[in-house]
């Protein structure tokens, strides 16, 4: 088996360490979209419009809940398509203002609004609820935010994959140059032998 130079450890066991992080980050959101029942069960604020309760880079917890389940007052994350006018790609989180029963089309919709947005938003149907807000941890998502506005997050996991697969590829390179030279030392090796024959008779004087 090829050894790893100790050169070159420390800087594998960095990459690893970042991948398995990587790695478990991807896990847990999996977990968390079994256990809560919502396919985006974690989201990080990206505006200031549910200020001065929720904040800009805060980490939701979202679950998903029955309308039945959701009333005034809930803050929620939705996504607007085929419910605004002006729909946006990305999920919202706002407050209920408003809970209204549709008997033609047996469905809630709701009327929801940001904490420090003068204006209510246009009703949504129950069928655009991802759930309701039930933990937040604050500021930790500006981590995100930063390599999603900076635009470096995708290079950053590009380049640590390329730095990955360099180290390999030098420890390999290294360790085997290194038994080559090894066999090649070996084989010049001269071994001298003792020369056999009949053995020198001295004459009598």
């Amino acid at each position: 088996m090829l050894a790893i130079k100790k050169e070159n450890k420390g800087l594998l066991v960095t990459l690893i360490v970042i991948g398995s992080f990587i790695g478990g980050a991807f896990a847990a959101f999996g977990i968390l979209k079994v256990v809560m029942k919502t396919p985006i069960p974690v989201v990080v604020v990206t505006s200031k419009s549910m200020e001065p309760n929720i904040h800009e880079g805060d980490i939701l917890f979202i679950k998903n809940q029955s309308a039945d389940e959701i009333n005034v007052g809930d803050v929620i994350v939705f996504e607007t398509q085929g419910a605004w006018s002006s729909p946006i790609n990305e999920p919202v989180v706002h407050r209920v203002i408003q809970k209204d029963f549709n008997v033609g089309e047996q469905k809630y919709y709701f009327t929801t609004q940001g904490d420090a947005n003068p204006f209510p938003d246009d009703p949504i149907p129950e069928d655009n609820l991802y759930g309701r807000v039930v933990g937040r941890i604050p500021y930790l998502g500006w981590i995100k935010l930063f390599l999603d506005r900076s635009g470096i997050g995708i290079y950053l996991l590009i380049g640590i994959g390329v730095l990955l697969v360099i180290s390999i590829i030098m420890d390999f390179m290294k360790e085997k140059e290194h038994i080559e030279g090894e066999q090649e030392a070996g084989n010049g090796d001269e071994i001298d032998h003792p020369t056999t024959g009949s053995p020198e008779v001295a004459g009598n004087e």
